[in-house]
């Protein structure tokens, strides 16, 4: 499953996690199923469960995503992480099932994982903190995580409020910061992944990438609107506001841009599974970030992450050319 023996790309991100190659599938909490993350890691990469595998109820949740994590570890020998979102107070339940279920590593994102990274180390396994800013990153830091995902407002999905570019955001933390760094935020393919390096992370994660990918469970419907995107293809709800987020446009948030803008009282539920699960992207938010321009196809993930490395290794190869003894 691996590239070619003479395609080598390893970094401290690498090494740290112990995977093959700098490329991590997000979490992307309805969306993050064992096959995809199976395949993700299978390929060399970092695969991750999400946090409500299917957008099932919530009585249905712990349920589900152990049984995404036993699914995964049937599948392959590779790296496998769960993603931890704190803000729903769901952490210890989250780790207790990594734990269990045999997973290497943990994402912790929507929340501090100061309380949580110890209880993981005890356990072996390894503590990636998903940050939006510099003072985010501190704190991270602060808190023994051992790799920092620093997220860009080109992601989808939840955005910190400070919406900066991972073109401004990741060399500032890569100055201040002395850790494995992943870039996240509107990565798609190996370009994406030689920049990312450049500009001082050791790995990409990718998640509107991994959406459209075949073992992906989201709706057909769903991946061929990424695919259909186009250069205005998202756009960030609730700016200005504690967490925006990035969603495809589509009637539904179009809808809830509406009603934003309206300054009329906007509907307290978004449905994320209506979109992603039944492709009813007439009832329900689909999030995705802005490399869903960069997105022409729906493949298998284990093609893409080899796809993205290969790429990468070449532009890497071919820059080199531009310097001079």
């Amino acid at each position: 499953m691996h590239i070619d023996d003479d395609v080598a790309l390893q970094t401290p991100v690498c090494d740290v996690l112990g995977i093959r190659y700098p490329v991590l599938q997000a979490g992307m909490a309805v969306a993050g199923n064992g096959r995809l993350a199976a395949a993700v890691a299978d390929a060399g990469g970092l695969g991750t469960i999400g946090s409500m595998p299917g957008g099932v109820p919530r009585d249905q949740q712990m349920d589900a995503v152990r049984r995404e994590t036993r699914l995964a570890r049937s599948l392959t020998d590779g790296v496998i992480s769960v993603n931890i979102p704190m803000a729903y107070g769901l952490g210890d339940q989250l780790l207790e099932i990594a734990i269990e279920e045999g997973a290497q590593a943990v994402s912790v994102t929507a929340g501090s994982p100061t309380r949580l990274a110890p209880l993981a180390h005890q356990h072996g396994l390894r503590v990636l903190g998903v940050v939006g800013s510099l003072s985010q990153a501190y704190k991270a830091l602060d808190s023994g995580v051992d790799v920092l995902v620093v997220e860009g407002t080109e992601a989808g999905g939840l955005n910190h409020p400070d919406c900066l570019s991972i073109l401004a955001l990741l060399p500032k933390i890569a100055n201040e910061v002395s850790l494995p760094l992943v870039a996240a935020g509107g990565f798609a393919d190996g370009r994406g992944l030689a920049a990312a390096l450049m500009l001082g992370a050791h790995a990409v994660q990718m998640g509107t990438r991994f959406l459209a990918s075949d073992e992906c469970h989201i709706h057909s419907n769903s991946k061929q609107a990424i695919v259909d995107a186009g250069p205005d293809g998202t756009f960030l709800l609730w700016e200005g506001r504690h967490y925006p987020s990035r969603a495809l446009s589509t009637p539904y948030t179009k809808h809830l841009l509406e009603q934003e803008r309206a300054e009329t009282p906007v509907e307290q539920r978004v449905r994320s599974a209506d979109a992603q699960m039944d492709g009813n992207l007439e009832a329900g938010m689909l999030t995705v970030g802005t490399s869903s321009y960069l997105i022409d196809d729906v493949r298998p993930a284990g093609e893409i992450v080899r796809a993205v490395v290969r790429e990468a290794v070449q532009i890497l190869g071919a820059a080199a050319a531009y310097t001079h003894p």
